[in-house]
C-alpha cells in the first residue's frame, strides 16, 4: 500500500461506523524513521480520520 492509498482505505474501512468510534493505532519498531511515521499521520490527518494513535513498547531498565 502506497502513502496516497492509506487515507482512503482507512476511511473506508471506518465507514458505517459511528464518528470517532473506530480507532487507528500505528505501531512501528525502531528501524522506522520517524519521518515516515509522522508522514503516515499527517495523511490520516489530511483525510480526516478520526483517532489515530502511537502504540508504544517501553524495554525494561537495567
Amino acid at each position: 500500500m502506497t502513502l496516497k492509498d492509506i487515507g482512503p482505505s482507512v476511511k473506508q474501512a471506518q465507514s458505517g461506523q459511528p464518528p470517532g468510534s473506530v480507532a487507528v493505532v500505528i505501531s512501528a519498531d525502531r528501524n522506522v524513521k520517524y519521518e515516515a511515521v509522522v508522514k503516515v499521520m499527517d495523511t490520516l490527518k489530511r483525510a480526516e480520520v478520526d483517532r489515530v494513535g502511537l502504540s508504544v513498547q517501553t524495554t525494561p531498565g537495567p
